[in-house]
């Protein structure tokens, strides 16, 4: 088969659904399959005999869903042509089986406006920040949503929450009967050799994020770390980088550092690669996650499976990982406070931390093979056999 990819378009950063777009697009070409991939940005972690089938449009924005700052209309237009006329002419080039666009959005629909063209049918990921973020805050994205969602061949979601959100958003029985369930995966480049020097004399309390917005808690994280740093000699990293243009985010939290009198204790490592991700969560005492929003957390599931313990948010995406107590524990939402008073306890009963690193074992023998890559994907290429059968649609078509 051959498989348009239309994904995040920042090729070069890491975040889940990037990850799970260039291992998804790997995986296809392992099993004989052609896909490609529509970018602004190149990989840099991708095999260099399968840069060919990526294409690079710098006027892409760089996600689907912007919510730190304003997006003009002018903008989507410019993403929504490019993808439009991409999969048109890919299509025409190599005569396309499949259309698979990540979020609902300009990716969606420009995917949409392809197969009205075309016929080449098209499915689409929602990872939750798009109906959870995007379509309740930007009519333009709402729009963009509604139409592309009811033409899709099929909508593939996390878990069970994202479902009947959709289901919620939309009385169609025919789009909900679309709708299929098959979890984000474990990225196993984590369990590689990773380059990362920090030093283990104290304890290490880490912080994993694609990105510093302000919905990613880590403003929580400093006040509880503040006070406990005060108590227990620790330290906190904070992985990740700052997607905005203007490096506002992280530069309110290198003010809060220094106003919180905290510099000795934080570092900031930039940007990670996968194996020095895993690195780190490996060395870290504690995994400390407070997204406020319940979009899938890769993080979370790759703490369980490098047997890190994580202290959450309690959301939906954490609700689907972690039993409080068993496996990990919960707080609330912009509560520094019970952020802080469990990782006192985790810091002064190491009883606490040993017995949730059995639980994560048992997490990982009872579910962890529904988040392996290749069960995942094989679950998507069945999707994809499914839908496209045995043939490509004819690129010589006419509307």
């Amino acid at each position: 088969m051959k498989i348009a990819i239309v994904p995040s378009a920042d090729l070069s950063y890491n975040s889940g659904s990037i990850i799970y777009a260039k291992n998804l697009f790997a995986f296809l070409h392992s099993q004989g399959h052609e896909a490609y991939l529509l970018g602004s940005k190149p990989p840099d972690d991708v095999n260099e005999e399968l840069m060919r089938y990526i294409e690079i449009a710098p006027c892409l924005l760089e996600h689907p869903i912007i919510d730190d700052r304003e997006v003009s209309s002018a903008a989507y237009a410019r993403s929504l042509s490019a993808i439009v006329s991409y999969l048109v002419e890919l299509h025409e080039e190599v005569g396309l089986d499949l259309i698979h666009a990540h979020y609902g959005s300009f990716n969606s629909f420009g995917a949409y406006v392809a197969y009205g063209l075309t016929e080449v049918p098209y499915i689409v990921s929602s990872f939750g920040r798009d109906v959870n973020l995007g379509y309740e805050h930007d009519r333009r994205i709402k729009w963009l949503i509604d139409g592309s969602f009811s033409n899709a061949s099929r909508i593939l979601v996390t878990d069970e929450t994202l479902n009947n959100k959709i289901c919620g958003m939309y009385p169609s029985e025919f789009l909900h009967r679309n709708i299929q369930e098959i979890p984000m995966p474990l990225d196993e480049r984590i369990f590689g050799e990773g380059k990362l020097g920090i030093d283990e004399e104290l304890p290490i309390l880490a912080t994993i994020n694609s990105c510093f917005s302000p919905e990613k808690g880590i403003m929580s994280i400093l006040a509880a770390f503040a006070e406990i740093v005060r108590k227990i000699p620790c330290r906190l990293v904070i992985a990740g980088q700052d997607d905005h243009p203007e490096q506002i985010h992280r530069e309110l939290l290198e003010e809060t550092v220094e106003r919180l009198d905290i510099g000795e204790s934080v570092l900031f490592t930039g940007y990670l690669d996968r194996a020095s991700v895993g690195q780190l969560l490996r060395k870290a005492t504690l995994l400390i996650d407070a997204r406020q929003k319940g979009n899938f957390s890769s993080v979370l599931l790759e703490a369980m499976f490098t047997g890190t313990p994580v202290i959450a948010t309690r959301n939906d995406a954490s609700l689907k990982i972690i039993e409080h107590g068993r496996n990990g524990l919960l707080f609330e939402r912009d509560h520094p406070q019970e952020l802080e008073g469990l990782i006192m306890e985790c810091l002064l009963k190491p009883g606490i931390l040993s017995g949730l690193k059995i639980g994560m074992v048992r997490w990982i023998d009872g579910q962890g093979g529904i988040y392996r890559e290749e069960n995942c994907f094989a679950k998507i290429l069945s999707v994809y056999q499914d839908i496209a059968g045995g043939g490509c649609v004819d690129s010589s078509r006419t509307a």
